[in-house]
Parts: structure tokens; sequence; C-alpha cells
């Protein structure tokens, strides 16, 4: 049996989440947990963190979000589970937009290079167009 830290109910181990405590599972209950997170959640918001994480506050979070219409700034869809993410320029820190993970997975991924996102985007045109070999070599040679 194990005491919550913000109930202070007596309750069993399972009632508890696992986590690397000292006796493996968290101080307070699953119960009070989820209500301080429900609380929380509705007291900053659920963008306050990442936002906070890349020195913006939540509320221009928020701003640009609405500026967005809600969306990602490349694919235009809404988030689903987790708030969109702060997109920036990794050698000036400047923010550029919000995106999905997706979205900005592929950005970090690709290097944040245009050059590269071009030859990906021909790429793919490329299989859909039915284009031979030689149309395509003669085509990366030029943006190379």
């Amino acid at each position: 049996m194990k005491t919550c830290t913000k109930c202070g109910q007596l309750k069993s181990p399972e009632e508890f989440h696992r986590y690397p405590w000292k006796d493996g599972r968290r101080p307070d209950c699953k119960a009070c947990r989820s209500a301080y997170s429900k609380a929380r959640q509705e007291r900053i918001g659920s963008t306050h963190f990442t936002a906070r994480r890349h020195g913006t506050s939540a509320s221009e979070y928020r701003d640009i979000l609405a500026i967005q219409n809600g969306v990602c700034a490349i694919c235009g869809t809404a988030p689903r589970s987790r708030p969109l993410a702060i997109d920036h320029d990794h050698e000036t820190d400047r923010l550029r937009g919000l995106l999905c993970a997706r979205c900005n997975g592929a950005l970090g991924m690709m290097k944040d290079d245009p050059a590269l996102l071009r030859r990906a985007a021909f790429y793919l045109e490329f299989w859909r167009k039915g284009w031979d070999a030689c149309q395509a070599i003669a085509w990366q040679e030029t943006y190379r």
C-alpha cells in the first residue's frame, strides 16, 4: 500500500503510474495526476511548454495559431493529439511558423535545405509523370 501525496489516501500500488521513483511509482495517484493534468491544461493551455522551450509565450503561440487558422503551415492539417510544433531556423533561432509533427520531422530530415527539398519533390514528380531517365538526369544537373 502507498499513500498519495495529493489526496493523502492509502491506495494499492496499481493505482499509481510507473515512474523512476524510489519505489517505481509516482508519488501521486492516477486519479490525482489526471485531475492535476486536466486543470493545468485548462489553466495554461497545452502549448505552454512547447512555446516556453522556444522563447515564445503561450499567447504568442495562440496568436500564430490563429493567423494560420489552426492548421499546419505546410500541409494544412489541424492538430489531432499533439499541439503543432514551433518551427524555427536552427541557425538564427528565428521562429518560422507552426507545423504538424510529420512536416516538422520532414524538414528536419531534409536538413532544412531548400535545394534538397526541391530535389525530393522532383523525384516524386518524375515518377508520377513517367519521365524517362534522360529527362531526370538533365533536370537534376540544372538544379544541383
